[in-house]
């Protein structure tokens, strides 16, 4: 019976490969400014762009063209804490600061 038991393992282990996608890899920098808020990273429109933080400005990184866009530069402040949603990119910092912005907007 433990046979069995083991050659079905496999079979759903094969399916379960079968099924996920191998990972694609894009390299881009990001910074963390604190050792707890790290939530740097987002993706609001499609799976094809991303958007984080590096030092103090947020870019976006298209996957397919594999370009980055400046979507927030020479903010005052680094940010730790990132969210974007309904048309707006919000930023966050460690001294209560906040940059907010239309995502369509220059």
């Amino acid at each position: 019976m433990s046979t069995v038991y083991k050659s079905q393992t496999q079979i759903i282990r094969d399916d379960c490969e079968f099924l996920k996608p191998k990972p694609r890899v894009h390299h881009q920098r990001l910074t963390i400014q604190h050792w707890q808020l790290r939530d740097l990273i987002t993706c609001p429109k499609t799976s094809e762009e991303f958007i984080y933080v590096y030092q103090n400005a947020v870019n976006a990184y298209n996957t397919r063209t594999k370009t980055t866009t400046q979507l927030m530069k020479d903010l005052t402040f680094h940010p730790t804490s990132l969210t974007a949603s309904c048309g707006y990119l919000a930023a966050g910092g460690q001294r209560s600061q906040l940059m907010v912005r239309q995502m369509n907007s220059n």
